[in-house]
């Protein structure tokens, strides 16, 4: 179930805080156990974004936690953008220590 907001005369519809955390579980599974979801909250002021706290398992520098922020507009670009943001933070966890 999307939430919606009146702004500006313009309704914008957007996941819900669950919603985001349903396609960030999803999206972590899809990283074969490199993460696992430590919580999710919507943006403080910014409403069409949320922020979903990672761990990074196996990681040198345990415990290691990655945070991203990412759209609430629309489950596909959600998923994009989830997914192109932990594969950058698992390139760079690889490459260091």
């Amino acid at each position: 179930m999307t939430s919606s907001s009146v702004f500006s005369g313009e309704i914008t519809m957007r996941l819900t805080v669950r919603e985001v955390e349903e396609v960030g579980r999803s999206v972590a599974r899809d990283f074969q156990g490199d993460f696992a979801i430590a919580g999710v909250t919507a943006n403080d002021g910014e409403a069409d974004h949320a922020e979903l706290l990672f761990t990074v398992t196996g990681c040198h520098d345990e415990p290691c936690m990655v945070l991203v922020s990412v759209p609430r507009g629309d489950r596909d670009t959600l998923e994009r953008e989830l997914r192109g943001q932990l594969a950058d933070a698992l390139a760079r966890h690889r490459t260091k220590g």
